[in-house]
């Protein structure tokens, strides 16, 4: 019975939760934030994160305008960089980063449970109107 208790997965911290719902929807958004954080301070144009993530153009793009649009990447010169607008948002990031390593089954499932707007817009579409 207690090595149950051991292996127990401590729930996701609520503002982590709100960030992976609002801008973390996907593991490719939250490789490239893990990325961007490890290498603060380094500047990287968007073909170069598509070598490093070894992923496409259009994914590259989608997740750095997700991670402009939570605040937390900024873009100088046509090129990307980690920069939280606030320092609250860079800790929730922070937090997310040691969830992501302590738990990673957890923060995917929490990623993968996250209502994506698109979604919803097309399955609304097939909503009778009474």
């Amino acid at each position: 019975m207690a090595r149950q208790a051991a292996t127990a997965e401590v729930p996701i911290e609520d503002d982590v939760l709100a960030l992976i719902h609002s801008s973390v929807r996907s593991i490719w958004v939250l490789e490239l934030l893990l990325l961007l954080q490890n290498e603060r301070g380094q500047e990287w144009t968007q073909q170069e994160l598509v070598r490093e993530l070894r992923g496409s153009d259009a994914i590259v793009r989608d997740s750095l305008a997700a991670l402009i649009a939570a605040g937390l990447v900024a873009i100088g010169e046509g090129r990307a960089r980690y920069q939280p607008r606030t320092a609250s948002l860079g800790q929730v990031a922070e937090k997310l980063a040691r969830a992501y390593e302590r738990q990673p089954n957890a923060v995917m499932k929490a990623i993968a449970a996250a209502p994506d707007s698109r979604i919803q817009t097309f399955a609304d579409a097939f909503r009778f109107k009474r």
